[in-house]
């Protein structure tokens, strides 16, 4: 399950993908530029835990954020997590994380999205 609220704090259930679009007002895309989904585990932390680059919709000027349900686990590699599944899921306690966004051009950067939440929930099921 995802959830995006009004402020842009995502919750998501353990072991689900992260797919998520965004569409642009005010800022034409180009093909050339490059959007970036930044998630740390404190705001106060020098390096992010995970960097992924967006997928840029030009035509539509929108872009992507995709993390396959085997990538969000990095983002407990600090929580002690116990490995189960053959390695293909991690069974990390509801963790909150804090992630931005931001925008790479020839011309220079600019954050599409203060730094929100990024809440990762732990579920009941096993799948």
């Amino acid at each position: 399950m995802l959830v995006v609220d009004k402020s842009n704090n995502i919750t998501i259930s353990q072991g689900d993908m992260l797919d998520i679009s965004f569409s642009l007002k005010g800022l034409a895309l180009k093909s050339t530029d490059k959007i970036y989904f930044c998630v740390k585990k404190s705001m106060n932390d020098n390096a992010p835990l995970l960097k992924v680059q967006a997928e840029i919709h030009v035509e539509e000027n929108k872009f992507t954020v995709n993390i396959p349900r085997l990538e969000l686990p990095i983002l407990s590699r600090f929580e002690n997590a116990t490995n189960i599944c053959n390695g293909q899921r991690l069974d990390i306690p509801s963790t909150k994380y804090f992630y931005d966004v931001v925008y790479v051009s020839e011309d220079g950067n600019m954050t599409l999205i203060f730094p929100a939440t990024l809440v990762v929930t732990k579920v009941v099921h096993d799948e």
